[in-house]
């Protein structure tokens, strides 16, 4: 079998005269002194396999992603980054080899499937410069796909913390450990990790949880922000994750005034190959909630700074939280579409990665949705989209905002009933009563309900459902009679099932 190769840097061009010299079935097609020139010929096909050297700190999963997707196989030399390019999945080729080896490394690597970038970034190998705990090798010095260095137990707390973001009107956001630099390295414990209990969380089913809805405000960052708080307040370790790139909140909410994205700097630490648990903890920022701690990683400063949240990225700072903490919280956005992949010949970024990357990798989607004439048609309508996108994650449809002038009397009962009868198949697990003067006693406090209206009716709703998602034995109970009827078709959804909520 013929295998075309090309090759980035100079320090390549001695192995290719031992390649050439054998006359063989590989051959070097093109010598790139650029990395971009290396993204052009993966694109045209002309080749099978990568050899890099000088170029190769260049190279991130997500770069890797898109030689992959073009079907072009990499391999670096020893001593050109080839550390952290072996978290990646890369295998390393020493400098000295011969022709013959090097010509039988190049053609095991075509005949290989390509690796999971997302598992080879082992939680427990320590970022650059640490030298311990290697991952696995093969004899060729490379870790074989899919093998990691061997966790740690789930639900041990990483090493490293951020300080205790103060919140309120008045706060000073010079607490943070790391900023978007992550320069700071100093570490410090807060009082309230280290006073609280910690469940392990191996066998509950609800590991990552990802907080989604459809347009219209339906109360999505209201939603994760306090099951979260709830979650942390019966004494399991939780992390909410900001990963709505259109209008990130979780952190203005919180009153936390500082600038950074904690999100967009774990995100370009996985993508770098660099992201371990002590990495992840220098990207949280621990806040005090109600006598307990939530550990937050806030999302983008901007919208425009989407870019940085990319979807194998964000697959692996999830996986790293998953071997953190017994739950993972991740508020989203609305939008499921991916049309930006069939937009460009080259694998471009996609602007709802982080809202499609978050419910893929979730157990539980919580789908909230807006308890009107327009928040409840919109819900409908849109789950098949979030079933295609995420088909084998569970759903559980959280209806908020629940009020009498929107749904007639007896709102709880006609809402149910209307869901029933419309809805594609998925039973209402529960309903949360509007409550407007409670949540902005909390937004004004930069607080969550449990500090500012803890004998609401809305709290309780939190709690229990909070309670519900972290217990071991299943999805949450259906709230309300009955369960999902059939499917009813039909283009005129919204007054068929507003006539439903007006008729008490």
């Amino acid at each position: 079998m013929s295998i075309s190769v090309v090759t980035l840097g100079s320090s390549t061009w001695e192995l290719v005269d031992r390649l050439e010299r054998l006359h063989g079935d590989v051959t070097v097609v093109r010598r790139c002194l650029e990395l971009a020139d290396l993204l052009a010929c993966a694109h045209t096909g002309m080749a099978q396999a990568a050899l890099v050297a000088e170029g190769a700190e260049d190279l991130t999963a997500s770069i890797l992603e898109q030689l992959a997707v073009n079907g072009l196989r990499v391999l670096v030399v020893e001593g050109h980054d080839s550390s952290r390019l072996a978290r990646l999945g890369v295998e390393a080729v020493p400098a000295g080899v011969s022709g013959e080896d090097l010509a039988a490394r190049l053609e095991h690597a075509v005949d290989q499937p390509f690796p999971d970038r997302t598992a080879d970034s082992s939680s427990d190998i320590p970022a650059p410069p640490s030298a311990h705990d290697e991952p696995a090798t093969t004899s060729s010095g490379a870790r074989p796909p899919g093998v990691s260095a061997g966790p740690g137990p789930a639900g041990s707390a990483p090493t490293g913390r951020s300080g205790v973001v103060g919140r309120g009107p008045a706060v000073d956001a010079g607490s943070r450990r790391a900023g978007d630099d992550g320069e700071d390295e100093t570490e410090w414990v807060p009082d309230a990790h280290e006073n609280a209990p910690v469940h392990e969380s191996a066998p509950d089913p609800h590991r990552v949880v990802a907080v989604w809805g459809p347009a219209g405000a339906p109360g999505r960052t209201v939603t994760a922000l306090n099951v979260a708080a709830e979650a942390a307040l019966l004494g399991h370790r939780v992390l909410l994750v900001d990963a709505d790139t259109c209008a990130a909140s979780v952190a203005a909410s919180l009153g936390m005034l500082d600038e950074t994205a904690g999100l967009a700097q774990a995100c370009r630490l996985a993508d770098q190959g660099r992201l371990d648990r002590e990495g992840l903890a220098r990207c949280v920022s621990a806040v005090s909630v109600a006598g307990t701690t939530l550990d937050v990683l806030t999302g983008i400063t901007r919208a425009d700074r989407w870019p940085e949240v990319r979807g194998l990225a964000l697959d692996t700072v999830l996986e790293r939280a998953r071997e953190g903490y017994g739950l993972v919280v991740v508020d989203t956005a609305f939008s499921l579409e991916s049309d930006e992949e069939i937009s460009t010949d080259f694998l471009a970024p996609r602007r709802n990665a982080g809202t499609l990357g978050a419910v893929a990798a979730a157990d539980t989607v919580l789908a909230v949705g807006a308890a009107d004439t327009l928040g409840i048609p919109r819900l409908v309508k849109a789950l098949p989209e979030l079933e295609e996108a995420a088909p084998d994650v569970r759903v559980v449809v959280v209806v908020n905002k629940l009020r009498a002038a929107a749904a007639g009397r007896s709102a709880a009962a006609s809402v149910v009933e209307a869901w029933r009868r419309f809805s594609p198949g998925h039973a209402i697990a529960g309903t949360l009563p509007w409550d407007p003067a409670a949540c902005d006693d909390a937004l004004l406090a930069g607080a969550v309900l449990a500090e500012t209206a803890p004998r609401s009716a809305l709290r309780q709703e939190f709690t229990g459902l909070a309670r519900r998602l972290v217990a071991d034995g299943g999805p949450p109970t259906v709230a309300g009679p009955g369960g999902a009827g059939e499917t009813v078709t039909g283009t005129r959804l919204g007054r068929r099932m507003g006539a439903w909520l007006r008729r008490g």
